[in-house]
């Protein structure tokens, strides 16, 4: 509208003074009269025309210079909101991975003390990627959305609490994180994957008042279900797969993301009590005997429908999932591995074996968090199952290693830690399915002396 308005006073001031040129034209003798006509005397000339005219429709020069100034600061401050983009794509499936999960929930990676001062996150930021690049590190798996919030600016998510403190305050001086990482990872040549938990509203038992007025938990409350203590969003309704979807779209347009990642949290366990979707069931579960089939149906369609947009809003981002690193067992399940852990198709209602083969995802990370020879979950059963499972299809292999364990379980104290780390990246290239490997998390593998020199020699080569 101001930009109409501006435009309406040029052709009225041109119209104006067009008419006072007639006038002098007509009052001159010749020419060179009208070019000694000085600025004074067109302004004594076009004063009776100004008494017939409203006067604030007649702009001075220097309120030319102030609007279109304006108009200019105006263009700068809308460009400012778009995100910086480049044609260059940072994540390459023929290039082998070499990547790091940096976890917020907790605040187990980043950052570090809940703060929002922008420079101290920043500074955060800086060392882990500057630390991740001298290593080698070609992926950072960023956690954007622990519970039902965000790092970055959104208008259907809360600030998190993991970043400033309290969930729904915004950093200081109007700092997006996000937009900040991705920056400096494309600055070192590494693709930013967003990592969001989809289902999740919180971590640490927090009530749903507590939560911020904006979160769509609180703005929906019929989509939450209380189980052992958390809140979660119910997989089963289909408002709620339409409120992650909207999530990740925003992403995509509003930031200059490599891919979307979720990791291999779906429906949650149910160790202690059931979860309680009766109602739910019985509204959506038309065509299903158990609650079983539905639940895994429901998660099903988020995965599809997820896929379809972020290939919608950009094909160049890639879509990918980390899952626990048993499918099913054999004997749940004949197709299973023979292993004897927690199984992904059971306890979360996760088909994480179908998404893969039907190329449902870009790529697919399990965690394989056991060494080799374990007598329930070895990794070198693991890792020749799911070579197995992805053979022939289109989605991409990585494997998921657990640093974390270094140091902590039995199995990897002191120098057995990196030999294990060491025997799997070995086995690995056994396999040509496997096309590298991620690690849980930054910390763990930072906070370990040997294994930076180890990786970063590695990676080197």
């Amino acid at each position: 509208m101001n930009g109409i308005f501006f435009e309406l006073k040029k052709v009225l001031k041109a119209g104006l003074l067009c008419f006072c040129l007639f006038v002098l034209c007509g009052c001159a003798k010749s020419e060179e009269e009208i070019v000694d006509f000085g600025r004074v005397d067109i302004v004594k000339l076009i004063t009776p025309v100004m008494e017939c005219y409203d006067y604030n429709l007649i702009i001075e020069d220097d309120e030319v210079a102030d609007s279109e100034d304006a108009a200019v600061e105006e263009t700068k401050e809308d460009a400012a909101t778009e995100p910086p983009k480049d044609d260059k794509v940072y994540f390459n499936p023929d290039e082998p991975m070499h990547g790091v999960w940096v976890a917020s929930v907790l605040n187990i990676d980043y950052p570090k003390t809940r703060t929002g001062n922008a420079e101290a996150l920043k500074s955060q930021a800086d060392e882990i990627i500057n630390n991740c690049a001298k290593m080698g590190i070609n992926n950072i798996f960023l956690q954007v959305r622990p519970c039902s919030d965000a790092f970055y600016k959104s208008d259907i998510f809360p600030t998190s609490k993991y970043l400033t403190g309290a969930q729904g305050k915004n950093p200081d001086g109007d700092f997006d994180c996000l937009e900040y990482w991705i920056y400096k990872c494309h600055e070192n040549n590494i693709a930013l994957h967003a990592w969001i938990n989809p289902y999740r509203i919180t971590k640490e038992k927090e009530s749903l008042e507590e939560l911020d007025d904006t979160n769509p938990a609180r703005l929906h409350p019929e989509w939450v279900v209380k189980h052992e203590g958390n809140l979660y969003f119910d997989p089963g309704i289909p408002e709620v797969r339409e409120l992650v979807v909207s999530g990740i779209v925003e992403i995509i347009k509003n930031y200059d993301v490599d891919g979307i990642h979720f990791d291999d949290y779906f429906y949650p366990q149910e160790s202690k009590e059931n979860f309680n979707d009766g109602e739910t069931f019985e509204k959506y579960g038309a065509g299903f005997d158990k609650k079983g089939p539905f639940r895994r149906d429901s998660v099903d369609k988020l995965i599809r429908e997820c896929m379809d947009a972020v290939k919608a809003a950009d094909n160049t981002v890639v879509f990918g999932i980390s899952p626990s690193g048993i499918w099913a067992n054999k004997s749940t399940n004949s197709e299973g591995s023979n292993t004897s852990g927690s199984e992904a198709y059971v306890r979360l209602y996760a088909d994480t074996r179908k998404w893969g083969k039907e190329g449902w995802i870009d790529y697919i990370i399990p965690q394989i968090y056991w060494h080799i020879g374990h007598d329930k979950a070895n990794y070198a059963t693991l890792v020749k199952w799911w070579s197995e499972q992805m053979e022939g299809s289109p989605t991409i292999l990585y494997v998921g290693l657990a640093d974390y364990k270094v140091g902590d379980d039995k199995y990897w104290k002191g120098g057995a830690g990196l030999q294990n780390l060491k025997d799997q990246i070995e086995l690995n290239k056994e396999y040509p399915n496997v096309k590298g490997e991620v690690h849980y998390n930054y910390t763990s593998l930072f906070g370990h002396s040997d294994l930076v020199d180890y990786f970063t020699d590695l990676y080197s080569k």
